[in-house]
C-alpha cells in the first residue's frame, strides 16, 4: 500500500468525507480527521491495521477519546461540533505540580539525548512550579522558545515522508493545534528518540486539562 492508497482507504472509512485524493500532499486532506470519530473513538482502530506499531499508536489514541468523550458529549447535545479534544480541568493541584516536575525532570533526558548542554542549563535553573487558573502574561518566553526549536527539529528529523503513517501528520496535529502532543501520540513511530518517552508527562498534564510554559525560572501549570 502506498500514500494514496491509505489516503483512499482513509477516507473510505467515514462516511460522507468529501474529500479529493490527488497525487501529494496527502496529510492536508486530514486534517480534523480523528475528529470524525469523535466522541470514543468508535472504529478509530481500522485507521492503523495498516502501520506498523499499530496496536501502541491506538492505545495514545484512545486515551484521548477516553478522557475527552465527557466533555465532547456535552458539547454534542448543546449543538456545538467540537473543533478540538478538550478534557476536563483537574482541580488535583498536588498532581498537577507532580506531573510538573515529571516534565521538567523528562526535559532535562531529551536535552541529554540531544546533547544540548544549554538546554539542560535552562531547566536546571527552574526550580518553582505555579498552578494558576489561567494563563498569564510571560516575562521571558526564552525557554520555550528554545525548548519548541529543540523539539521541533527533533520531531521533523523523525518524520518519515515515505512512510504511510506521515498521512496522519496534520490529523494529529489538529487535535489540539499542539506540536508536542502531536509528537507524544505518533512516538512510537519515531526511530531516533529516547528510551524513556520524555513527552509523557506532558501528555499528563494536558489529560488533566492544562497546560504549561516556562517563565524564566518557574513552570507555569495552567486550565
Amino acid at each position: 500500500m502506498d500514500k494514496k492508497k491509505y489516503s483512499e482507504y482513509l477516507a473510505s472509512l467515514v462516511e460522507d468525507l468529501d474529500i479529493e485524493i490527488g497525487e501529494e500532499d496527502f496529510s492536508e486532506l486530514f486534517y480534523a480527521y480523528f475528529q470524525c470519530f469523535m466522541p470514543e473513538g468508535k472504529n478509530v482502530e481500522k485507521v492503523f491495521q495498516p502501520l506498523e506499531n499499530s496496536e501502541q499508536l491506538l492505545k495514545r489514541i484512545l486515551d484521548v477519546y477516553e478522557v475527552t468523550k465527557e466533555k465532547t458529549l456535552k458539547q454534542f447535545e448543546e449543538g456545538v461540533s467540537p473543533g478540538y479534544f478538550c478534557p476536563n480541568a483537574s482541580e488535583n493541584i498536588a498532581l498537577l505540580e507532580e506531573l510538573g516536575h515529571q516534565h521538567i525532570e523528562n526535559l532535562k533526558l531529551f536535552a541529554k539525548f540531544i546533547d544540548d548542554n544549554e538546554l539542560e542549563e535552562l531547566l536546571n535553573n527552574v526550580n518553582e512550579i505555579n498552578v494558576v487558573e489561567k494563563e498569564i502574561e510571560l516575562e521571558d518566553d526564552y525557554l520555550n522558545s528554545y525548548i519548541y526549536d529543540a523539539i521541533s527539529d527533533w520531531g521533523i528529523e523523525n518524520e518519515n515522508e515515505e512512510k504511510l503513517n506521515s498521512v496522519l501528520s496534520e490529523a494529529y496535529y489538529s487535535i489540539n493545534c499542539d506540536y508536542y502532543l502531536s509528537y507524544y501520540l505518533q512516538y512510537p513511530s519515531f526511530v531516533d528518540k529516547p528510551e524513556q518517552d520524555f513527552l509523557k508527562s506532558y501528555f499528563e498534564i494536558w489529560k488533566n486539562g492544562h497546560y504549561c510554559k516556562f517563565d524564566k525560572s518557574r513552570l507555569i501549570i495552567y486550565k
